[in-house]
């Protein structure tokens, strides 16, 4: 009975693991301020796209920075993820 408890709760607590560990990706990429400025650094998303906030970090600085959509035009990563600050029903969301 111990042995099969210990193994139901090593699979559960591996598969809960890799799942958190899939939904947040952190890459290289820019954000486009609202007076067009194009900013480098790291930034961190949901691979969704369509929660409401990234974390940027600028360049060199470890100093993290909450994004919503409607303080900045959009977000790229490279080489090809883009998420543009789009209105839909009255709200702000990152829409690739």
């Amino acid at each position: 009975m111990n042995f099969r408890f210990l193994t139901i709760a090593i699979s559960a607590f591996c598969f809960s693991a890799s799942i958190v560990s899939g939904q947040i990706t952190a890459r290289e990429g820019y954000i486009i301020s609202l007076d067009n400025d194009t900013i480098y650094g790291q930034l961190e998303y949901a691979n969704s796209g369509y929660l409401n906030k990234c974390i940027f970090t600028a360049g060199d600085s470890t100093k993290l920075k909450w994004i919503k959509p409607d303080e900045i035009k959009g977000f790229y990563v490279n080489p090809d993820i883009r998420f543009s600050s789009q209105r839909y029903k009255g709200k702000y969301m990152f829409l690739d």
